[in-house]
């Protein structure tokens, strides 16, 4: 019955994908990274977030020379498996390119995973102390939505934006992972033409970067329910990801 639609769903999935590798030198002259090597903290609050959100930032970071290091603020022991998500976070980081030594995951007792709040005071002097153990010239994390609404997510949004009111941090840029509505969330490679017009900041992964991000994503086993399985094929989050700068005024 759809089979006469698949002959045009095939031809602009080629045309976006030629889209895709001939903006590749347009994206890297237009984003604020593609300069000087930078030491940049990514910062999550559960272990998959890396990968489930930030894959195609870290890839792209690390593929040009950057020095990116992770900072997780839970263990992700809502379900009692913390220990389980420690070696899986580090085992995900590894594939996405972050060695052992480059990734920190937090077990603090006003941290934990769940819906309940964080204390943003314990936050921030978490990210502080690991900005200053880091040297880091800029920070990369969850906007004020957490793309999927979670209340850890925005937390760490706003323990970000509160040290980032302080004078001494004013010069490190901050980034923001944008939060799209669900239909572009859950539409993978159409989103590309959309982010490209209406984005400073976009990353896309090569096609090897996908999949990577993809097998980063299975080797939080603990994780994958049916819905985490829908999300690895359908969500722009595995392909591409669009910044803001965080501009406090």
């Amino acid at each position: 019955m759809f089979l006469w639609l698949l002959g045009p769903v095939l031809v602009l999935i080629a045309v976006i994908f030629g889209i895709h590798r001939s903006l590749s030198s347009t994206l890297d002259t237009r984003n604020p990274f593609s300069t000087a090597p930078k030491t940049i903290l990514v910062i999550t609050a559960h272990p998959d977030d890396e990968c489930m959100f930030f894959g195609p930032t870290i890839q792209y970071l690390t593929r040009i020379g950057h020095e990116v290091s992770l900072l997780c603020l839970s263990v992700g022991n809502y379900y009692g498996k913390g220990k389980e998500r420690i070696k899986e976070f580090y085992l995900s980081a590894n594939i996405l390119g972050v060695p052992h030594d480059k990734c920190a995951i937090i077990d603090d007792i006003s941290l934990q995973d769940g819906p309940g709040d964080w204390d943003l005071t314990a936050a921030s002097n978490i990210i502080e102390k690991h900005l200053h153990k880091l040297g880091a010239n800029s920070i990369i994390t969850f906007d004020e939505h957490g793309v999927s609404g979670h209340p850890n997510h925005k937390a760490i949004y706003w323990a970000v934006r509160n040290i980032h009111t302080k004078d001494s941090y004013k010069g490190i840029p901050v980034y923001t992972l944008k939060t799209t509505n669900t239909l572009r969330k859950y539409i993978s490679i159409f989103d590309i033409p959309y982010s490209f017009l209406t984005s400073k900041i976009l990353f896309l992964s090569t096609w090897t970067e996908f999949l990577k991000s993809q097998k980063a994503m299975l080797s939080h086993w603990s994780q994958l329910v049916w819905f985490r399985w829908l999300y690895i094929a359908t969500s722009r989050y595995m392909l591409m990801n669009t910044l803001n700068e965080l501009e406090i005024t």
